[in-house]
């Protein structure tokens, strides 16, 4: 046999084992991404119930406070970001934003009598704390897979062919007080 043909030979092992173990981290990636859009699909389904509630809440809340009118438009901004986001990484900047101005507008009712004691003002606080409520065990659950693929992308060789996917690290929803309100902040994942 000669030196030639063992060559071949040992590059077409070395080239099987390589594309061997790529289309392993491939596969693995490749599932993690499609759990991590299913978790997002679920959550997204309760941010969308929730944003379907803003401009009532906006309206309500006009009607009581005319001194509020910048975080009415901050809110009714981010409501309309969020309808037109497409990349997840801007839904979760959105979701932080909604979830900041909700949190403001909620004190605003504690301060004005009127709105506190407004049934239609509270009807849709309380269908935003019971959405808040329930996303609060599926936002665990997205974190978790995003944990998960953001320590595979540090891997290597993972990060290699991550990077040729277009992957990259993700932030994490964050959840604070979840039985007073929903607070979703972005956070790096370090």
């Amino acid at each position: 046999m000669s030196i030639a043909i063992i060559v071949v030979l040992f590059m077409l092992i070395i080239s099987g084992v390589l594309l061997s173990i790529s289309s392993g981290i491939f596969s693995g990636i490749s599932v993690i991404k499609k759990q991590l859009d299913r978790s997002w699909n679920t959550l997204d389904h309760n941010f969308k119930q929730r944003n379907e509630l803003i401009p009532h809440l906006i309206a309500v809340v006009d009607k009581f406070s005319k001194s509020e009118k910048t975080l009415l438009h901050k809110l009714k901004e981010a409501h309309e970001k969020y309808s037109r986001a497409s990349q997840l990484s801007d839904k979760i900047k959105v979701q932080n934003e909604i979830t900041n101005s909700l949190k403001a507008i909620e004190a605003i009712g504690e301060a004005y009598v009127e709105l506190r004691s407004c049934n239609e003002f509270i009807e849709i606080q309380n269908k935003i704390k019971d959405l808040a409520k329930q996303s609060c065990h599926r936002i665990e659950l997205f974190n978790e897979t995003i944990k998960i693929l953001n320590v595979r992308l540090e891997q290597f060789p993972d990060m290699l062919l991550g990077a040729l996917m277009g992957c990259s690290d993700l932030a994490y929803l964050k959840v604070d007080d979840v039985d007073q309100s929903q607070s979703i902040e972005v956070q790096s994942a370090a």
